[in-house]
Parts: structure tokens; sequence; C-alpha cells
């Protein structure tokens, strides 16, 4: 039961910030890609201790493929995202193959899904051309099965912004996102500065994600039920403990007695009932150990605990120590 809440907490959180890319995200009231104004801009800059601008594209087709398949690229500002995403779990190594160099001379590293239409899938040092209003070509870099605030179940590339507008001074590639972390203004004030720069954008805020699916009732009943389990457990382990020490204690008054009148002193008497009871212990707490590791490893596939983690990403069931 333990095991179920924090290995679903743990996909909670990480769902949470799949979803929104950040602490905030704030977008376009128009839509996913458009271009966000200049006033909604400034108003994200002011409201974050760290920001960092997205260029969204979606979807873009990719040229020299059969089909031409459409993905949706990211081109994000990798430092300021790093800051972002700093100390969260989400951060591990995602951006670093951004940040390394092409084979291909005037390619743009790039992140690539493992999802990817049959018979076209990507490996690393993969070559691809995107058209972004003209062709620029990219190099694969990582393959992944996620990236934040990007859908799960649609292929994607993710670039480096600044390389990106390198690439093609001409263009600014204008912001279609912004992600902000410790925002220093409550949401319903980012909104209402929003409104009154007569821009309305559309707010995303990943603490109200989490408040939302821990109040949802399936979710919260069921995470009860859990705790209540593991309450009993623990209440039953003591029941058993006091009444095993119960009934060995008129024989164990017997044997301190006896040891007592062999001269063995009270710390004596403690030190050997200790050891008496030492052994029982561990072997109690390594078996237990052991069982609970393997129910954990044989039930985890069979458990569907998808659906309370409130996203795309699934739950790993895992022993929290």
């Amino acid at each position: 039961s333990t095991a179920v809440q924090f290995s679903v907490g743990d996909a909670q959180q990480a769902n949470a910030w799949h979803l929104v890319g950040g602490d905030v995200a704030i977008r376009s009231h128009q839509g996913d890609g458009v271009p966000l104004a200049p006033s909604t801009a400034a108003v994200g800059h002011q409201s974050a201790s760290a920001i960092a601008e997205g260029a969204e594209f979606l979807p873009a087709p990719v040229l020299g493929r059969p089909e031409s398949p459409r993905v949706n690229v990211l081109a994000i500002d990798t430092a300021a995202y790093r800051a972002v995403l700093q100390g969260t779990s989400a951060a591990d190594g995602l951006l670093d193959p951004l940040e390394g160099e092409t084979e291909v001379a005037g390619a743009i590293p790039a992140i690539v899904s493992r999802r990817w239409p049959a018979g076209q899938a990507l490996n690393v040092g993969d070559d691809i051309e995107i058209l972004l209003g003209d062709p620029v070509p990219f190099e694969v870099a990582a393959v992944a099965d996620s990236f934040p605030s990007l859908p799960i179940d649609e292929s994607f590339v993710v670039v480096d912004l600044h390389r990106l507008r390198q690439f093609d001074p001409s263009r600014t590639f204008a912001p279609t996102v912004l992600y902000l972390r410790d925002p220093t203004s409550s949401p319903e004030e980012i909104v209402a500065a929003l409104d009154a720069a007569g821009q309305p954008g559309r707010v995303l805020v990943r603490s109200q994600l989490l408040d939302d699916l821990s109040n949802d009732p399936f979710v919260s009943w069921v995470g009860r039920g859990l705790t209540a389990r593991s309450m009993f457990a623990i209440v039953a382990a003591v029941i058993a403990a006091w009444a095993g020490l119960a009934i060995a204690a008129p024989i164990r008054r017997r044997n301190l007695n006896l040891l007592a009148a062999m001269g063995v002193r009270s710390r004596q008497a403690a030190a050997l009932t200790a050891l008496e009871y030492l052994f029982p212990v561990v072997v109690s707490v390594v078996a237990g150990s052991g069982l609970a590791l393997a129910l954990i490893e044989l039930m985890g596939p069979a458990l569907e605990l998808d659906s309370f983690a409130g996203g795309p990403l699934p739950v790993t069931l895992a022993a929290h120590v």
C-alpha cells in the first residue's frame, strides 16, 4: 500500500511537470503555436524569478521522408529552461543533447521522439529536414519517450531556440509559450495583468493541476483506503509484537530470576534478553522486506495505476525507502 501511494504521488508530480512544462505556462488565447503578443510576453517576464521562451510549430512537415510526416517542433531557450527545471526530476540530463555539436555542418542538434511513423524511426546521428517556413536541417542528438509540455502520443522534435535564430537571422521566431518557475505573482494576478494589457492568455498552473487531481473523489477515496490499509498493517504488527511479549513474559521472568540466582547482574540479563529478541527481529525484517519487494515486482505490471496519475506518463511501482 505504501509503495502504491508513493509511486502514484511521484507519477502525479511527473505528470504535472510534463503537462505544464514549469510551475506556470502562458500561451496565446488563440491557440497553441500562435505567437504571444509583446505585451503578453512582458507580463510573463515580470511575473517569475526564472522564465524560458519557447517557439512551437504545430505541426511541421518533415521533408524527404515518405508521405512527409508532420511533427510537433518546440524551439526552447535551453539555458533559461535549465533554470526553470533546476532541482526537478525532469532536469536530469534532459537538455544536454541540445548543447552539443553536430557532425553535419550547419545542422542543428535535436531531440526527437521515439514515436515515429512505421518504418521511419530515427536514431542518433540521423539527419532530417523540417519545413519551418523554409527548410531547416537538424541532426538527431538524442531520442526520448517524452518532453515536457509536448503530447506523448505524437511525434516531436525539440531544438535550441538561439541556434534556430542563428540559422536564419532574418526571422525572430517569436515565442508562443512562456515557462515560469517560482512565479512572484499569483496565477490570478498574472491573468489580471494579461487582461489589463488587452492580451488575454491561457495560463496553466502546475499546483492547480495537482490540487484538482487530489480533490478528485475517486483518487481521494482510493488514497484514503491505501492509508487505512497501511495503518491497519502497522497496528497489527504492534499488537502481534505486544502479544508475543505478553505470552513470553512469565517464562522470561522465571529465566531472569534463575540468572539472578546464578549471580548475573541486571544489566547483563537485559543484554541477554536483547540478544534473544534480536535474531527473530532481524529475520522478520529481512523476510518481510524481501516478500514486499517480491510482491512489488510481481504485481507491478498487473496493477493499472496510470489512471491515478492524472496524465500520460505511466506509474512505475517501486519501493520507497
